[in-house]
């Protein structure tokens, strides 16, 4: 293998510089979206008027209250986990810093849906089935 020269390393730099601007474009892309969609109020910061009641108000769900107060709980828990993670550990992860607190609190609602969503299914289906 053969030692880099220093177009190598240019190019390398060059590469590294287009892949940043790529994840930046991405990324305002998304909290373009985000906003759109209403989960992010334009200081982009997570929209809690929307997880706790308009979500609920705006689209023609049909659920039941014991599941909507579940998921409503759950996206309080996870605004507040975001809330609690320290900025030190937020400031290591790779990515821009500012949206840190957001990504974690969207990661913990994808995770609490799968959750709250299996178990309603569940519920659902052992109540068909046995009553």
């Amino acid at each position: 293998m053969q030692r880099p020269n220093a177009e190598d390393i240019h190019k390398f730099g060059m590469d590294i510089a287009d892949f940043k601007n790529f994840l930046s474009a991405g990324l305002s892309n998304l909290t373009c979206v985000l906003m759109t969609m209403g989960h992010l109020r334009k200081d982009f910061e997570v929209n809690e008027q929307y997880f706790m009641k308009d979500l609920w108000s705006q689209h023609a769900y049909n659920t039941d209250p014991e599941f909507q107060d579940k998921m409503i709980e759950s996206y309080r828990q996870c605004l507040e986990f975001s809330h609690s993670v320290p900025q030190s550990i937020l400031d290591k992860q790779p990515g821009e810093h500012w949206f840190q607190r957001q990504i974690v609190f969207f990661k913990c609602v994808k995770v609490m849906e799968r959750k709250n969503c299996a178990k309603k299914q569940l519920s659902d289906h052992m109540a068909e089935w046995y009553g």
